[in-house]
């Protein structure tokens, strides 16, 4: 079983916001709306509700899919120089 470092996850995404532009702060927001907008939808017609939620899905994963690749991206540069400090002291 893989265990998580919660410690590692919260650091990388504090340091990630920190480098955060207002476009990416904003479609982070939009991401989060539309996510939100998924779980409360209680439109009665059918259609409107197929509508709205597939057009919800696309653009929450259209929006997440760059976000979290670059959280990702942070938290492999921080596990490279973890490493490589771990090294240095060796």
């Amino acid at each position: 079983m893989m265990a998580v470092n919660v410690e590692k996850l919260a650091d990388a995404g504090k340091r990630y916001i920190k480098k955060m532009d207002l476009e990416d702060m904003a479609a982070l927001k939009i991401c989060l709306l539309s996510t939100g907008a998924l779980a409360g939808l209680s439109l009665k017609s059918r259609m409107a509700r197929r509508l709205v939620g597939v057009t919800c899905s696309f653009l929450s994963a259209g929006l997440a899919i760059p976000l979290v690749s670059q959280y990702l991206d942070e938290l492999h540069a921080a596990g490279s120089a973890a490493e490589s400090l771990r090294e240095d002291k060796v």
